[in-house]
């Protein structure tokens, strides 16, 4: 203030010596580019697993960071608002995307110049691109990287197989990304076997945020679903988006081989992506006669209020990454029965005894009635064990991480 007082005074007495407005823009416009600008690109901005992760993350940002962020999302709008409260701006490039094929490579596509424009506009010094899958993403910045100098960082959620389309070309265009950030080390093996020239990969697994669960545990359930749980003394839970990955169909063979067992309910905390799968898996329920016992709550932006009233979590993914649904079964000290797939190991305790063999579902239900049969201390001993693993992964530990290494 010194400086400028003198720099005001000299301006004054020396009119034609210097040009004071023009000295406060050069400033102005210096301090605004000291913040360093992070542009994030999401694939979508649904409440699915990669766009949850990376809320949780923004969210828990330390107050020291002081980047500005801006956040490209391609496809819907579900989160929008609540990444707004913690961006400096958010833009929504298709908020319906089309379900026929055609139509969604075309809607892909026509995406591709606001990407490019959106870039200009941000002009960033990160370009974190949220999804392996967003392959027009890491291509079009790939293009305008020299022009910008900015550095390309790919936060990868998938493996090939969880690809929808192109899962050949999304493979190849993580390469051009100087920095991966996987949620497990099976990604990097996976990663180093397909792509050689990758070497800068990282693993930072998802988190948890602890205060925010304790605050969703306040919410309630619809009368409808107080009113089912009162009818079985046990109740198992199926979490999620339901697909063919996901093991719908699965949960319905359980569900079906476990007739005999009048006292259990089951409930999918979510509902399914696809409405012929649906179909299937009721049409299943119905031929052993057991719609009564089967409750779908649908597409819900809290789980734990469900999650709460139910006794075990069943996993029926053939494949995943990171289990988001087990890191939440475990916060609650909720048991899991998973099918024994790599990336559930990262999450769940060592050694923990609810693994069954994939994708045998006897198994599975014999694991089930374990848990329904075990004694109250068993029970206590095992919720503990499973509560003290979810500490593991809190946000605030994670966000730390994960925020040290976009800045590096």
């Amino acid at each position: 203030m010194v400086i400028l007082r003198h720099l005001q005074k000299t301006a004054t007495s020396h009119p034609t010596s210097f040009n004071l407005q023009k000295y406060n823009h050069k400033r102005y416009v210096l301090e605004y580019r000291m913040s360093k600008r992070i542009l994030i690109i999401s694939h979508a901005l649904n409440r699915s697993g990669a766009p949850m992760a990376l809320l949780q993350l923004v969210k828990s940002r330390s107050s020291k960071n002081d980047a500005d962020i801006f956040l490209l999302g391609l496809r819907y709008k579900d989160l929008e608002y609540e990444f707004a409260k913690y961006v400096k701006e958010v833009y929504i490039v298709e908020s319906s995307p089309a379900k026929n094929l055609l139509l969604d490579i075309f809607q892909r596509l026509k995406a591709i110049p606001k990407i490019v424009k959106y870039i200009a506009k941000v002009k960033p010094d990160i370009v974190l691109i949220n999804s392996a899958a967003n392959s027009r993403a890491i291509v079009v910045s790939k293009i305008l990287q020299k022009k910008f100098n900015y550095k390309i960082i790919v936060y990868m959620h998938e493996f090939k197989e969880m690809f929808r389309v192109f899962g050949n070309i999304r493979v190849i265009t993580i390469s051009l990304a100087d920095k991966v950030i996987v949620v497990n080390k099976e990604q990097i093996s996976w990663l180093k076997s397909k792509i050689l020239t990758v070497k800068n990969i990282k693993v930072i697994p998802n988190s948890i945020n602890k205060s925010d669960v304790e605050k969703l545990l306040k919410a309630e359930p619809e009368n409808d679903f107080l009113k089912f749980i009162n009818k079985f003394d046990f109740l198992i839970s199926n979490i999620g988006i339901m697909t063919q990955r996901k093991g719908y169909d699965l949960y319905a063979r359980i569900i079906a081989d476990m007739s005999r067992y009048k006292d259990i309910g089951f409930v999918i905390i979510g509902d399914f992506a696809k409405e012929e799968d649906k179909n299937t898996f009721l049409k299943i329920v119905n031929e052993n006669k057991l719609l009564d016992r089967v409750y779908i709550t649908g597409i819900t932006d809290n789980v734990f209020k469900y999650l709460k009233y139910t006794d075990v979590t069943a996993i029926t993914s053939r494949s995943e990454t990171f289990s988001r649904v087990a890191l939440e079964s475990m916060m609650l000290g909720k048991p899991v029965v998973a099918f024994d797939i790599p990336a559930l190991r990262h999450v769940l305790p060592r050694n923990y005894p609810f693994f069954v063999k994939a994708f045998n579902t006897e198994e599975f239900i014999d694991k089930l009635i374990y848990i329904k049969n075990e004694n109250r201390d068993s029970l206590d001993k095992l919720k503990k064990e499973l509560v003290l693993q979810a500490d593991n992964f809190s946000t605030e530990k994670i966000a730390k991480i994960f925020w040290d290494e976009i800045n590096a």
